[in-house]
């Protein structure tokens, strides 16, 4: 059935972006996400068809009143209350594909929460099951199953049949028992691919927050805030064959061996893309988006994310050995990154990170960020807001949002 169907790029037109709110509490004392996700909804509610999920944690009541209070019509928006124990929808929202002629399947893929749990645990399940309501909601009752544990942020489609993803992350970390060649036939099968270009390895930042500290920087031990892996940190499709790819400088890289790891692992993607073309034998145009500067937060016993992190520990110990330093102050660096974007139809919602008594660095880069999207996009309006208290739990707003396209585009 799937032989007529593509997985269109998200530059297409949409027809319906989902949701699932965050906690109401602060993740760390003094990073408010909720207001990072008002201003997110603000800029989409006139775009398109919105769904916000309450999971059992926050009521549609909060969240409506909230949102009304922030100026929102809120009768444009379609609330759900399902039990989705993932924050970020991208990941475990509906995969859907179309037909062109109004017909659509969704994708039912794998989730085993990072690579964190058994795909057969209950919340898995439940995640997994979050994104076959989802497709429901926009009317899609047919589905393709397959057991290829995966997540949506680690997926870019050019909308014409080629699929740009992180090798590692697929392969080794999600799928250590089938094969690359198993898993590329299996995902030319359910998203009826042409090819696959496969990105060696992600941003060192984003690989695994679980593995250990990510830096020491003149004495102080940095960690990381994620465990995605994705490829929507670092490579993004913005047309057919256009591609954006963040990049960092020599000098950036000399700050940190993350950042230097990071640059490099950039770098081969580079390399990969610059020799790849799409379905037709085209070269791609690559544009080189910058990366940001390191935006690092103190994380306390009080703060309810330094829980969340520290129970995802067996006995309290990284992959490496290392102690997890209970009872006292951490340093952790936030998952920012101006890849995280999200297109949809006239707006394109990008991340930003400059505040009062930052370095100007902050700013500059933000800027020059602000304008790649302007020049890339120049016939949509660019909206750049402050992500900070989202990126601290690991992803952005391409993370927190899923966008279902059309099913009439061609």
């Amino acid at each position: 059935m799937n032989e007529t169907y593509r997985f269109p790029g998200e530059f297409e037109p949409q027809q319906a972006v989902f949701a699932c709110w965050v906690p109401p509490e602060e993740p760390v004392a003094g990073y408010d996400a909720e207001s990072v996700c008002v201003e997110i909804v603000k800029n989409l509610i006139d775009e398109v068809q919105l769904f916000i999920n309450c999971p059992p944690y926050v009521s549609v009541d909060h969240v409506s009143t909230l949102l009304v209070k922030n100026g929102v019509e809120v009768q444009k928006i379609k609330f759900l209350q399902i039990d989705d124990p993932n924050l970020y929808n991208r990941d475990n929202g509906a995969n859907i594909m179309i037909d062109g002629k109004g017909h659509m399947v969704c994708i039912n893929q794998g989730f085993n929460m990072y690579a964190l749990r058994e795909s057969t645990n209950l919340e898995c399940i439940a995640a997994r099951r979050a994104g076959l309501h989802q497709a429901i909601e926009v009317g899609c009752t047919d589905f393709i199953n397959s057991n290829i544990c995966s997540e949506g942020g680690n997926k870019e489609f050019n909308g014409r049949g080629v699929l740009i993803a992180v090798e590692s992350t697929e392969c080794a970390s999600r799928n250590p028992h089938y094969s690359k060649e198993e898993i590329e036939a299996e995902y030319k099968r359910i998203f009826n691919l042409k090819k696959i270009i496969w990105l060696p390895s992600p941003l060192l930042s984003d690989e695994n927050l679980y593995q250990g500290p990510l830096d020491v920087v003149h004495g102080k031990t940095i960690f990381g805030s994620s465990c995605a892996g994705h490829t929507d940190e670092m490579c993004r499709f913005i047309g057919v064959n256009k591609v954006l790819l963040a990049e960092i400088t020599e000098e950036e890289a000399s700050a940190s061996r993350s950042l230097q790891v990071s640059k490099e692992r950039l770098d081969a993607a580079y390399e990969i893309l610059r020799e790849s073309t799409d379905a037709d034998g085209n070269a791609f145009d690559i544009v080189r988006m910058p990366f940001p500067e390191p935006i690092e937060y103190t994380l306390r016993p009080t703060d309810s994310l330094y829980y969340i992190f520290r129970n995802e520990l067996a006995n309290g110990v990284f992959s490496d050995g290392t102690p997890w330093p209970d009872g006292v102050e951490l340093t952790f660096l936030a998952a920012g990154g101006y890849c995280n974007f999200l297109i949809c139809n006239g707006v394109v919602v990008g991340q930003k990170y400059w505040r009062e008594g930052m370095s100007e660095k902050v700013k500059e880069k933000d800027i020059r960020a602000e304008r790649i999207l302007k020049k890339c996009f120049p016939d949509r309006r660019i909206v750049m807001i402050n992500t900070t208290a989202l990126n601290l739990c690991g992803g952005g707003v391409h993370c927190w949002t899923k966008n279902v396209a059309r099913a009439d585009i061609r």
